[in-house]
C-alpha cells in the first residue's frame, strides 16, 4: 500500500476557549471563557498547527520516495543477472560471525553478496566467505558512540545473492 499524504487545516471557530459547563445534579448549564494560567513556560514546543504537521507529512513522503528509489535502483542494478536469490531471516551473530545457508545452488563462488540488518543503526560492514549453497558472515557495525563494535545477539537479516555474469 502507498503512503497517501492528508493535507491538514487548523480549526477555526468563534470562540476557542469557550466552555459550556452541566451541574451534574441539577443540569443547570452555564458557558464560560476558559483561558490558560499555566504559570512559568520553561520550553514553549511545538504547537500543533497544520503547517507542522503538513511538514511530518512532507518528510514521510520524502521518506517513503527515497526507500522507494533505493528498492527500484537495487533492482535496475541486479536485473542484468542471471540468478538472484533473496530473503529475509533471523540470524544470531557471536563475536561478529554467522553463517546463512541460502541454497542458491551455485557451483562455484563466482557470486556477490549484499546483507542488510534492520536494527542495526548504520548498515553493517560484513565481509563474506562464499561457496555454492552458503555465506559466512563476519559483521561489525557502528555503534551509537560512534564505535566500532562486532555483532552480538539476533538481527533480522534481509540477504540477497547474485550469480555474477
Amino acid at each position: 500500500m502507498a503512503f497517501k499524504k492528508k493535507t491538514w487545516s487548523d480549526r477555526m471557530v468563534e470562540y476557542a476557549g469557550r466552555r459550556k459547563l452541566t451541574n451534574v445534579s441539577t443540569k443547570q448549564a452555564i458557558i464560560c471563557d476558559v483561558e490558560r494560567s499555566e504559570g512559568t513556560v520553561s520550553k514553549e514546543g511545538d504547537a500543533f498547527s497544520s503547517q507542522n504537521m503538513n511538514d511530518l507529512e512532507q518528510r514521510v513522503a520524502d521518506g517513503f520516495s527515497e526507500v522507494k528509489q533505493t528498492t527500484d535502483g537495487l533492482i535496475q542494478n541486479l536485473a542484468g543477472l542471471p540468478t538472484v536469490k533473496a530473503g529475509i531471516t533471523e540470524l544470531t551473530f557471536s563475536g561478529g560471525n554467522t553463517t546463512l545457508t541460502h541454497n542458491a545452488g551455485f557451483p562455484d563462488t563466482n557470486y556477490a553478496a549484499m546483507f542488510l540488518c534492520d536494527n542495526v543503526r548504520m548498515f553493517p560492514r560484513m565481509s563474506t566467505n562464499l561457496d555454492g549453497n552458503k555465506t559466512t558472515l563476519s559483521a561489525s557495525a557502528v555503534n551509537g558512540a560512534g564505535a566500532i563494535a562486532n555483532l552480538d545477539g539476533k538481527y533480522r537479516v534481509m540477504w540477497i545473492v547474485a550469480r555474477s555474469t
